[in-house]
């Protein structure tokens, strides 16, 4: 499956620190979609279905079906935290000299 393009750094890292879990309306302010204005109930499940595979693998607990572990799920997704965070101070920098 292809994962969407995230809406932004700073708001994937705000998610990944605010969210021991994940439902499917944060999972909407994740990712952007390729057209509309949200990405679609069927890519949804999808990308659920990615993460509870990659749950299953690790074998972390399942505390709300309707739910993902964050960490696990941004894993399945390719999402490295340490990766968006060094993305996201670079970019900060680099705002501040363009202002300089």
């Amino acid at each position: 499956m292809r994962i969407p393009k995230l809406k932004s750094i700073s708001g994937a890292i705000r998610i990944y620190y605010t969210n021991i879990e994940l439902d499917n309306q944060t999972i909407r302010e994740l990712f952007a979609p390729a057209k509309g204005d949200k990405i679609s109930s069927t890519c949804v499940c999808d990308l659920k279905e990615l993460a509870r595979g990659k749950m299953r693998e690790q074998g972390c607990p399942v505390y709300d079906g309707k739910r993902v572990n964050t960490k696990v799920a941004f894993e399945a997704w390719g999402l490295d935290i340490a990766d968006l965070e060094e993305r996201y101070e670079k970019l900060k920098s680099l705002q501040i000299k363009k202002g300089a």
